[in-house]
């Protein structure tokens, strides 16, 4: 089969949930002898130099990419409050990328093309005028959610109102763009429900974020025990709400009961009034050169997350080398875990803190629920079980689209 995969984002390097979901399907269609082509937005915040490419990277595909400048701009912002459309779409449109995808459309006659996210929904128009095969897109988030939660989240009436503002836009466009799909592939059953709700009738798979277990193979020597810590993107404002939360409602109760407990937090692009803080025992990594060796070398994992969708790819990571982790619902959202089996979800200071409390006071305790984690890793997310359902769903919705014809 001939899968045209396009993307706002390169699957290298892998830093997000995103990229890495990114990386394992190509991957994993690459394994099962498919050939894919990869077209990807670079951006300033994730570039993309194929020549930088590992090896094992460079055969699995090829690749191509397009730069746009997706930063954003007070003025753009400013008009677009006078327009109906929504300016986070807008942002990620350019006629330089179109005109690279309608470019590999004439030359190949590709079986399906495979759209990463909502963002690349805008280019639709351009793909149907040059090609008849099915479009499907892979859901990673319900984009309007993850603004609809952070407007809440709101107490400044202009922020509020401005959020709330994207939010009602950014649906808008989600559910419009529902009729435009042939397939849709969503990240969790709950966001499935969610876009059947919204109107999607047509063929829908979901595709829980996957992983390959041999990439994340558990360290004999040993994690820093106890210790906590936290991975993930520090540009993203969900992940800065739910550490805040974590600082100033359950960090100071946790360090009451263990004053010389260190808390490590790792990320990329972190505010400096973030930095700045002065919290105890919390110790600021920044980005880190391998998110895997880091994982490995703290024990207990926090995932505070008030807002957002889909799924949180780091959880999975961090359950296959068999950490035992501490998240809010949201945070877990669209994973099939179970509390206190395979995971800790607590959503108030008070249960947040005796979950971790309960993790970081018994090595025996964290690694019963870190080994948990990792045997359900192994049964529900292992990506060449999951890319065979993805092809066998890409073969259902190319037959449904012969039949119109």
């Amino acid at each position: 089969m001939k899968i045209l995969q396009i993307c706002k984002k390169a699957l290298h390097p892998a830093k997000d949930g995103e990229a890495i979901a990114i990386r394992t399907i190509t991957k994993g269609l690459y394994n099962a002898g498919h050939k894919v082509t990869v077209l990807t937005i670079a951006t300033e915040k994730h570039p993309f130099d194929k020549e930088k490419l590992p090896a094992s990277l460079q055969k699995i595909a090829h690749f191509d990419s397009t730069f746009v400048n997706t930063q954003l701009s007070p003025i753009a912002a400013f008009v677009n409050l006078f327009s109906s459309k929504s300016y986070n779409i807008q942002r990620f449109y350019s006629t330089d990328f179109e005109a690279k995808i309608i470019h590999y459309l004439q030359q190949t006659d590709f079986d399906v093309v495979h759209l990463e996210g909502v963002y690349l929904a805008t280019y639709i128009p351009a793909i149907r005028q040059h090609c008849n095969s099915p479009i499907v897109m892979r859901a990673h988030n319900l984009e309007f959610e993850i603004w609809e939660r952070l407007a809440n989240e709101q107490t400044n009436f202009l922020k509020r109102w401005y959020m709330t503002l994207l939010a009602r836009r950014m649906k808008k466009f989600e559910v419009e763009s529902l009729q435009l799909y042939d397939g849709l592939v969503p990240i969790s059953v709950v966001d499935e429900r969610q876009w059947k709700e919204l109107g999607f009738s047509k063929p829908c798979w979901t595709m829980a974020g996957s992983i390959e277990l041999a990439d994340y193979p558990l360290d004999e020597s040993g994690a820093d025990f106890p210790s906590v810590f936290f991975i993930g993107s520090l540009d993203w404002m969900p992940n800065i709400e739910g550490l805040q939360w974590f600082f100033e409602k359950v960090w100071v109760k946790v360090i009451e009961v263990f004053p010389r407990l260190q808390c490590y937090i790792a990320g990329r692009n972190a505010p400096d009034w973030f930095l700045k803080q002065e919290i105890p025992n919390v110790v600021f990594e920044g980005e880190v050169p391998n998110a895997i060796d880091f994982i490995q070398s703290k024990a207990v994992m926090i995932c505070p997350l008030f807002s957002g969708s889909g799924m949180r790819i780091k959880i999975i990571e961090a359950m296959a080398l068999a950490k035992p982790i501490v998240a809010t619902s949201i945070a877990a959202e669209g994973i099939n875990c179970s509390s206190e089996e395979n995971i800790m979800i607590a959503d108030s200071p008070k249960d947040f803190a005796e979950a971790l409390l309960e993790c970081v006071d018994s090595e025996d305790f964290a690694e019963k629920i870190g080994g948990n984690a990792r045997n359900f890793v192994a049964k529900e997310h292992d990506t060449r079980v999951l890319v065979e359902g993805l092809v066998e769903f890409y073969e259902r919705v190319i037959s449904k689209k012969m039949s119109l014809f």
